[in-house]
């Protein structure tokens, strides 16, 4: 699996978020339809097929899961995300449907098959008539829907085929007679604020960032549940050079119990960028003894405190406080 494929479902993988993200773009307005988090659980994101030549392969599909109670799914649900356009999309996203639904088939053989077994081998009459039970329970096949979202965060309008016949030839006259199959693409940046007003969970603010075309962005002062993992989306897509500084920062405030919002994640960004890219000047400030440039970012943009600031500048609180004064005056 690709690294933007790890990073970016570790904020999708949380059921809450997975739940919100098809209630924010799917039911929002089907009350009778909302997911709830409760009733979601994994299921594989690997589905193993033979190619032309007989060597097995394998196909990974970002987030996979199923919805309903403990006795039986009502629907199985996934997300594909997408950094850029790709025109044979929806034959990949054919494979894992056909995927899921063989294995569903497969499961339910399986299961009778047992519950057969079960019955002949049965000690006594109380024991068979228990496996007729649930052989009755089990009843004919049904299949279970899947619903895959394609979510579109190239920053591009999906201009690719989103259907099977959209790649056969127009004049081919057995097009019009052949099986289709679509799939539903999101272009996340064509969402308005009404949109991401949709969503409650950390998604909202996040995916919003991610599509803004300047500083101004959805949910901007909302306090994020999962800042890690918010994080570790946004450098799946931004490719934040000073990633694990500022994952390190962000999670010594959490351990804090820090109250994180997105403003201030991105303050924190923003903050570690400019340090990063004055780095060289930097050095030839400390050695003049000016770090004033280093300590007004961290102090002014991402509001670090003069304790953080001195830890991570390895300088003293005093050092720091005579530099902010100077700063302010």
């Amino acid at each position: 699996m690709a690294k933007k494929d790890l990073t970016a479902k570790q904020l999708e993988s949380i059921p809450e978020v997975f739940a919100d993200i098809f209630n924010g773009l799917e039911f929002y307005d089907k009350e009778q339809l909302r997911i709830d988090p409760s009733g979601l659980k994994d299921l594989p994101t690997e589905s193993i097929y033979y190619d032309d030549d007989g060597n097995i392969r394998n196909m990974l599909q970002d987030e996979f899961k199923g919805y309903g109670n403990q006795l039986f799914s009502l629907v199985c649900l996934g997300l594909e995300n997408q950094a850029s356009l790709d025109r044979f999309l929806a034959i990949r996203i054919l494979g894992y449907i056909y995927a899921g639904y063989k294995n569903q088939l497969e499961n339910y053989v399986f299961k009778k098959k047992i519950l057969r077994e079960c019955m002949k081998k049965a000690e006594n009459d109380r024991k068979r008539a228990m496996y007729r039970e649930e052989l009755d329970q089990l009843g004919s096949f049904s299949l279970t829907p899947t619903i895959i979202l394609v979510l579109n965060f190239s920053g591009k309008t999906w201009n690719e085929p989103k259907s099977l016949e959209e790649l056969v030839d127009a004049d081919n006259p057995y097009r019009e007679y052949m099986c289709n199959f679509s799939i539903k693409v999101i272009d996340m940046h064509l969402l308005q604020d009404e949109d991401y007003e949709r969503f409650t969970s950390d998604f909202g603010p996040v995916a919003s960032f991610l599509n803004a075309k300047d500083k101004d962005f959805f949910g901007i002062y909302r306090e994020l549940k999962y800042p890690l993992e918010a994080l570790s989306m946004i450098h799946a897509y931004k490719h934040l050079d000073n990633y694990e500084d500022i994952r390190n920062d962000i999670y010594m405030r959490t351990k804090k119990r820090e109250a994180v919002n997105m403003g201030t994640l991105i303050d924190i960004v923003r903050a570690e960028g400019m340090a990063e890219g004055m780095a060289e000047g930097m050095e030839r400030g400390k050695a003049e003894g000016k770090a004033e440039g280093k300590v007004e970012a961290l102090y002014y943009d991402a509001n670090f405190s003069i304790e953080q600031i001195a830890e991570k500048l390895s300088m003293s609180q005093e050092e720091i406080k005579d530099i902010i004064s100077l700063i302010d005056r």
